[in-house]
């Protein structure tokens, strides 16, 4: 028995390469990938923009993001780095909202690190609107305040767009 699965596995690692050698050297449009219709439209078609969906609840994108900031301060002057909050499952809702608050209230490079944390690494339970307001407030940011942004028609918006 041993005999017969030592040789399979011979022959198996002897057929790989030719496996490798049936794979294409390029990639042919029409043939491994078809090209968008056209191009997404941005507010400046000399900016190019980067969108990342992303979420709190996500360990991928927790590990991500250190990553992806330091990434983002070498982008070069044309390049528009934008982070829409990905709204999969309900408990996902007020995660977003709180982005789009923290941002519009100018503490989302403050709050951001934090939360991932908060959720990731002291396991804290962040999904109902109390238990994200708590938290904003023990990061010293005024709850009442946060409170009646995340319900402002700008964040409201932004959540709805983020939802397509």
């Amino acid at each position: 028995m041993k005999k017969i699965i030592k040789t399979a596995l011979i022959w198996a690692v002897m057929l790989l390469p030719i496996a490798a050698i049936a794979m294409p050297l390029a990639y042919v449009e029409g043939v491994h990938y078809k090209p968008t219709a056209k191009r997404l439209a941005t507010s400046d078609k000399d900016i190019v923009e980067v969108v990342e969906m992303f979420s709190y609840s996500c360990p991928h994108c927790f590990r991500f993001e250190p990553q992806v900031m330091e990434w983002k301060k070498t982008l070069p002057e044309n390049v528009k780095f934008v982070q829409v909050p990905a709204i999969f499952r309900d408990s996902w809702l007020q995660l977003a909202k709180v982005y789009y608050t923290a941002e519009k209230m100018g503490e989302l490079e403050k709050l951001q690190p934090l939360i991932f944390n908060a959720i990731h690494v002291d396991k804290r339970r962040l999904q109902t609107e109390d238990q994200l307001l708590d938290f904003v407030a023990e990061q010293g940011i005024d709850r009442e305040v946060f409170a009646k942004e995340m319900k402002s028609m700008s964040v409201t918006r932004k959540v709805k767009e983020a939802l397509l």
